[in-house]
């Protein structure tokens, strides 16, 4: 595991980790970041980054924004072969950043999405993304490119366990496997 740090949209360093080997997969955290404030829940992701890195690279990422991902994938060398997930809030920044960069992200995952509402665009969301329950089957729907998990929620005692899975086989299908390009 290798803790970095990237210059962010507006100049101010933003903190990462990496680990695994293989093609990226940038993960975003569900409670954002505040100036002056650390609210990264990012550790409640390395459960089902662990599960991932035999064949991904995962970058956990204290990204706020859209801008703040693709700076990150540009600080990386990612183009388009790179995959951009969250839960929560990041599962939205997640869904911003695959719109506005397709260049970058090649598909999307969204775990636990709150209700977008009007903060995304959704038809402008072109690449392959992933809905996992627990967000709204409406979303995985009005995603042109949408594909809703299938996976049972209940009784599982560790997320992961039951994500993973199904998360590896649409990274699998939609990115391609080289050797990951990842700089720092």
């Amino acid at each position: 595991m290798d803790t970095f740090s990237y210059p962010a949209s507006d100049g101010r360093l933003l903190r990462a980790t990496r680990l695994g080997t293989g093609p990226a997969v940038v993960l975003l955290h569900a409670s954002g970041s505040c100036e002056g404030h650390d609210h990264s829940d990012s550790g409640r992701l390395l459960p089902l980054a662990r599960r991932l890195t035999d064949s991904y690279t995962v970058i956990l990422s204290e990204a706020r924004d859209a801008d703040d991902a693709a700076a990150l994938a540009g600080h990386l060398g990612l183009a388009g072969n790179a995959a951009v997930g969250g839960t929560g809030l990041g599962a939205v920044i997640a869904l911003r950043a695959a719109a506005g960069h397709p260049e970058l992200f090649g598909a999307a995952v969204v775990i636990d999405a709150p209700d977008v509402g009007t903060d995304v665009d959704l038809a402008t969301v072109s690449v392959p993304t992933l809905v996992v329950p627990g967000s709204a089957e409406e979303l995985a729907r009005a995603l042109p490119q949408g594909k809703l998990a299938n996976l049972s929620l209940c009784g599982e005692e560790d997320p992961a366990q039951w994500m993973a899975p199904a998360i590896w086989a649409f990274l699998t299908t939609h990115l391609t496997r080289r050797p990951a390009r990842v700089l720092v």
